[in-house]
């Protein structure tokens, strides 16, 4: 009888070099080399933590007292730049533009050319000067004509001076801050008996 030869399907038939290869068993994993880990030193990350613990900002509340020191020294010092800039019959005119107003009103406000969060320029005479609600608040201060004006009101050298003391940090007390608003609620009631008004 003729033997009948086995089918076997391509692919499976083997090969003289696949007998000297290694097995490997399927449920085996393969152990790839580890990966250098991305740890950062730890003085660097104490730093970064510094440096953002630093830059944090501390914001003073509406409710505690030195805010309210303050808060009580900007109306006081507002009302005394629009009067120390009035005439006879309390009119103001504003430093950037043409607009006169009583000083009363609320179409004049004190107008500062460096803000009012540098501490250091927030009450100074020749930082702040009066201005219509327009200049102060719709075109952010008019600051290219403020600076023309304080060039030619004092000169180019206090301008410079401004903006250098800008960048300098004070820290406020409430003690400094009343005492600074009495005197100043005391000019104040100088200047109005000067022009007759009475509040």
């Amino acid at each position: 009888m003729k033997k009948t030869p086995i089918k076997r399907k391509p692919g499976l038939r083997s090969s003289p070099k696949s007998s000297s290869l290694p097995k490997v068993s399927i449920d085996k994993k393969v152990k790839h080399p580890k990966k250098p880990s991305k740890r950062t030193p730890l003085g660097v990350k104490k730093r970064k933590h510094n440096i953002a613990k630093k830059n944090k900002r501390k914001y003073l509340s509406k409710s505690s007292p030195l805010w309210r020191a303050i808060s009580k020294c900007d109306v006081a010092f507002s009302r005394w730049i629009r009067l120390s800039h009035a005439d006879s019959k309390g009119i103001v005119k504003c430093f950037t533009c043409d607009f006169k107003a009583f000083f009363k009103q609320c179409g004049i406000e004190c107008g500062h050319y460096k803000s009012r969060g540098c501490m250091s320029l927030r009450w100074d005479p020749y930082n702040a000067k009066p201005q219509c609600i327009q200049c102060n608040q719709f075109l952010g201060g008019n600051l290219t004509i403020f600076k023309q004006g304080l060039e030619e009101l004092y000169s180019v050298e206090t301008v410079i001076w401004l903006e250098k003391e800008s960048k300098r940090v004070k820290s406020l007390t409430i003690k400094y801050v009343l005492e600074l608003t009495s005197d100043i609620e005391a000019e104040v009631e100088q200047l109005l008996k000067k022009i007759k008004i009475n509040e």
